[in-house]
């Protein structure tokens, strides 16, 4: 649901929505009042009250902003939208980041000796210390049962799967540039026909 949030002289300060009662009373100071609204262009503003004193429309004051100040907006959604596509699609915390580190130099270094070599010949003979080479990729043989090629090719589909992060902060550079280096007048059109990569 959406609310604003507004003041005792009827200036919106904020516009919110939550889907429950306790979000909107933490989100409204004890000098303002929520008032629903679905009016999906409000924003703060000044809110407009019959003579009974019931609100009847929340009136947005127009705001000019300079191109300065619209280019500054538009980098800032960029970078915010590059913000949460790069983290729902990583992991936090060091462990993990090294856990992955290490994973990815196993599948190089099983694809670049030849799979079926170190399944077939280093590791059965654990020449070179072949399972200290594959730990992480050998313990998940040991525990779970896989093959050495299916723990590696799973592997692989993660990896492919992290692209997409560098993917989107690619795109983010794109975009950011672009809308630089454009007139004044065409950077609506860019920033409006922004897309991120999906995959």
């Amino acid at each position: 649901m959406r609310f604003a949030i507004v003041a005792a002289d009827g200036t919106v300060r904020t516009v919110i929505e939550v889907n429950d009662l306790d979000t909107l009373s933490g989100n409204t100071p004890p000098d303002c009042e929520a008032v629903r609204c679905e009016d999906r262009s409000v924003a703060p503003g000044t809110a407009r009250r019959t003579a009974a004193g019931n609100f009847i429309a929340i009136v947005v004051e127009p705001v000019a902003l300079t191109p300065e100040q619209l280019l500054a907006r538009m980098l800032d959604t960029i970078d915010e939208e590059r913000e949460v596509r790069m983290m729902t699609s990583l992991t936090n915390g060091g462990a993990k980041k090294y856990e992955y580190a290490e994973k990815a130099r196993e599948v190089r270094d099983y694809r670049s000796l030849g799979g079926t070599v170190v399944s077939g010949l280093l590791l059965p003979l654990n020449i070179a210390s072949t399972r200290d080479r594959f730990a992480w990729s050998m313990a998940e043989v040991d525990d779970i049962g896989d093959t050495l090629e299916v723990v590696i090719t799973r592997y692989e589909a993660a990896m492919k799967r992290s692209m997409l992060t560098r993917k989107v902060a690619a795109r983010a550079q794109k975009l950011k540039r672009q809308i630089n280096a454009a007139a004044p007048s065409g950077r609506a059109a860019i920033f409006a026909a922004r897309n991120w990569p999906t995959a």
